[in-house]
């Protein structure tokens, strides 16, 4: 074991496990029943979670005892596996492993223990299938009773009969029957969407499918009555080549052939998809303007870049086939199921409604409500009453609520504990006093007298025929759950007997925890010629936020300078399941960014500020360890361009010399104004002001991370990736210079030495606004110029990307 690695072993570590599962217990205890107290949880980005949803809370807390750990997974197993008893199945297993600490305590061998905990397994789970009881699925009242009981205890029990005819309007619409067995699809076929405003009575279900999207071309229609629906997901834009392909134009005609041919062959697939009579296509894929024409004329309506997931959902509801080769179309592929297409408009966005479908087999919940953190906790409570609904059909047994099903167990199991010998009786009877826990934290949360109710429901049911008897929620009253109308599914209860005894038996069993710790400045790895520690970032690195989901952590660091609090870096650090990205921007001269892709999850950046601002820079930044550097690249932001633009491609016609003086970003003095969670503003001032056009104003950017995938909430809302960073060029208040004044943004990017020698074409799948990446190749350099211009969208401007091409009489030419 190296000198840097922790060990603990013996009772130590079992006593320190089960100290940290009855923490995670403790935080959730007062979740549960209709008298739940919700939590309110600050995530680091600012916004606000208020649940009492037990796998919701857990989920945002971040713990470092590898047994917390464990406890927080459990909870989440529970509820992918039955959707309900998140919050049971955390309490039942700490206390699980509660009662077993008295026992270690005394000595007794973990393997004992885990064996009564087993054979008590088995016992419960015998004890819960002979007091189950049979239920009729298609009795909708009773349904609905059973599903009321699942979310009394939810936030939403306010709308309760509303809540609950939505949860079994949608499993009974999504419920498929095949070849003997009956599937119940919720995650892919009932589809929630969220709607802010209006009121929570707004909120239904649709027999049919709606997405936030709108047609392609404005005079395409938008309410068709029976429409015979298309669906491809095949690009309905020239086909580009499965590999990069070069093609070398020498003659003008040849030209005016390619275009023909491109023109041609849209041509081509739009008569493909006319043939079959649509009155609707939908594509997974884009739709080039050509084609929007083609279909616009012969009076087909057109949505482009659907999720797949949603055109699976559209298929199955209106009886479509998905196609992806438009030459192989049949009629047979149409579907014809819907009754109605129509598009609306909801609050600033349009939504595609395909409703009132013959046998859908997939639906859509629209909730309204006043805000998105209500609608996230009615979303969280609309799913777990889905699978309530969803475990009854499958499995129509159930069993009492209220604690009833624990107090039934727990007597069975006490009176079997009397027959038994040996030292196993002892924790086999203390599995029946675990189970307690459930009724006595429905007690305390109602805020009864513990001792005094739970005694009396004891006694109770050591009588005959009292197994159904359990604490009323509400009022802390010992009730018959039969008359009251509590029941659960006999699935969550196995469920959560089986997740809390296993894990219990899982912690108990170990007796060793190992971690190995790296210390700061550790030299092992460190590369020939790099300086002390004492100069690395680490040191003097200030963390700004660290967030960690779904196996991705991400940092921003602001790294200060030695000597200068205008030299400053920025590090954004995304580290994945087996590797690392680093963006390092600089606020050093011109802005700059430098991406470094490395194959290890510890790969770390590290700086000697006393070689990076002197005279000669090079090698003062670098990865360790080296050899896990798969390539860099870095980018410049050189220039800013002003010009007074009067026709359509920018340039006045006859205008030889365009451009006012040129903002030099080499020039500007940066500085970090604004940060907070994962965005940092670089701010600069221009020390040489060409005739002082910018004492008013100044030129930022403005720097995002993102640790997950999504669309941002400005305009143009673009489209984001997991592990990516965003940076957005501001002119704040610069005075222009000319009547009808356009910028230019200049960008060079450097490649490491034997990189690539071209750039690709790369387009972000979005609908109204699509950034391109252009190039301009110089033979034989490994720098490229990008330029970017900026354009009015409503009311502000927009930078659209453009490529500048040298022209001998010193002209630059506009190549879109």
């Amino acid at each position: 074991v190296g000198q840097n690695t922790k060990r603990e072993s013996g009772r130590k570590v079992q006593i320190g496990n089960i100290s940290a599962a009855k923490t995670i217990a403790d935080i959730i205890r007062t979740c549960l029943g209709p008298r739940a107290m919700m939590k309110m949880l600050l995530d680091p980005m600012g916004g606000i979670v208020m649940t009492n949803d037990g796998n919701a809370i857990l989920r945002e807390i971040q713990v470092q005892h590898p047994a917390a750990k464990s406890m927080i997974e459990i909870s989440r197993t529970q509820d992918e596996e039955v959707g309900d008893g998140t919050t049971s199945v955390i309490i039942l297993a700490g206390e699980m492993l509660a009662v077993a600490e008295h026992f270690l305590e005394q000595q007794m061998h973990p393997t004992v223990i885990i064996g009564a905990y087993r054979k008590a397994l088995d016992d419960m789970i015998s004890t819960l299938n002979k007091i189950s009881t049979p239920v009729d699925v298609n009795n909708r009242e009773m349904m609905l009773n059973i599903i009321k009981s699942a979310i009394n205890t939810k936030a939403i029990s306010h709308w309760s009969d509303l809540a609950c005819g939505i949860a079994l309007d949608a499993v009974k619409t999504v419920e498929f029957e095949e070849n003997g067995r009956k599937e119940i699809d919720i995650k892919n076929y009932a589809k929630v969407e969220k709607i802010p405003g209006g009121i929570i009575e707004d909120s239904c279900v649709l027999r049919g499918i709606m997405v936030n999207k709108d047609v392609t071309h404005p005079r395409m229609r938008r309410y068709i009555k029976n429409p015979r629906i298309l669906l491809l997901d095949c690009s309905l834009e020239y086909k580009k080549g499965e590999s990069q392909t070069d093609i070398e134009i020498t003659r003008e005609e040849d030209f005016a052939r390619i275009l023909q041919m491109e023109e041609e062959y849209i041509q081509q697939i739009c008569e493909d998809l006319i043939r079959v009579k649509p009155d609707l296509i939908i594509t997974e894929k884009g739709i080039s303007d050509l084609a929007q024409h083609y279909l616009m004329r012969a009076n087909i309506t057109a949505i482009r870049r659907v999720r797949k997931t949603d055109n699976n959902r559209i298929a199955r509801a209106c009886g479509a086939r998905i196609v992806s080769r438009t030459d192989e179309l049949r009629d047979e592929d149409v579907g014809t199921g819907a009754r109605l297409f129509e598009v609306k408009k909801i609050g600033d966005e349009y939504f595609t409604f395909i409703t009132d479908c013959k046998d859908p087999k997939a639906c859509t919940v629209m909730l309204r409500g006043a805000s998105k953190e209500i609608l996230a906790e009615v979303e969280r409570n609309l799913q777990d009453a889905m699978q309530v609904c969803r475990n009854v059909l499958v499995d129509p047994q159930l069993v009492p609520g209220g604690g009833a099903a624990e107090m039934a167990v727990s007597h069975a199991l006490t009176e079997k504990s009397k027959v038994l010998t040996g030292v196993e009786q002892w924790p086999y009877r203390a599995v029946a006093q675990a189970l307690e826990v459930i009724p006595r934290t429905l007690i305390q949360n109602c805020g009864a007298s513990t001792i005094r109710v739970l005694t009396s429901l004891r006694a109770k049911h050591t009588q005959e025929g009292s197994q159904t008897w359990g604490v009323n929620g509400e009022t802390g009253a010992l009730v018959d759950m039969k008359d009251l109308g509590i029941w659960e599914p006999l699935a969550v209860k196995l469920q959560t007997y089986k997740t809390a005894v296993e894990t219990a038996v899982l912690l108990l069993r170990i007796d060793d925890i190992v971690s190995g710790h790296k210390k700061k400045g550790d030299d092992q790895n460190r590369s020939p010629g790099a300086p002390d520690a004492a100069q690395d970032y680490g040191v003097s690195a200030v963390e700004i936020l660290t967030e960690r989901r779904h196996g991705s952590k991400v940092t921003l660091q602001y790294i200060p300078g030695s000597n200068s609090s205008s030299a400053s870096l920025l590090h954004v650090r995304a580290v994945g399941r087996n590797d690392t990205l680093h963006y390092v921007w600089s606020g050093i001269g011109a802005p700059t960014v430098l991406l470094v892709y490395t194959r290890s999850e510890s790969s770390a950046l590290h700086v000697n500020w006393t070689k990076l601002l002197s005279a000669s820079p090079a090698g003062a930044i670098w990865i360790e360890p080296p050899g896990s550097v798969v390539y860099s690249t870095a980018v410049v932001f050189t220039k800013v361009f002003e010009y007074n633009g009067t026709n359509a491609s920018g340039l006045s016609k006859g205008q030889e010399e365009p451009f006012y003086p040129t903002y030099d970003l080499a020039g500007f003095s940066w500085q970090i104004v604004n940060q907070t969670a994962l965005m940092a503003k670089f701010q600069g001032m221009n020390t040489v002001d060409p005739g002082g056009t910018s004492h008013n104003g100044t030129i930022s950017f403005q720097v995002t991370a993102y640790e997950e995938g999504g669309r941002d909430s400005p305009l143009p809302r673009l489209l984001h990736t997991a592990n990516s960073s965003k940076v957005e060029f501001i002119m704040d208040n610069v005075a222009p210079r000319g009547n009808k004044s356009r910028f230019l943004l200049e960008v060079v990017t450097v490649e490491e030495k034997g990189g690539h020698k071209r750039l690709q074409t790369v387009r972000s799948i979005d609908d109204e606004y699509t950034p391109t990446i252009f190039e301009d190749l110089q033979p034989g350099t490994s720098i490229r110029s990008l330029t970017a211009l900026t354009e009015t969208l409503g009311q502000g401007r927009c930078w659209v990307a453009i490529v500048w091409v040298p022209k001998a009489s010193g002209v630059r030419e506009d190549h879109r």
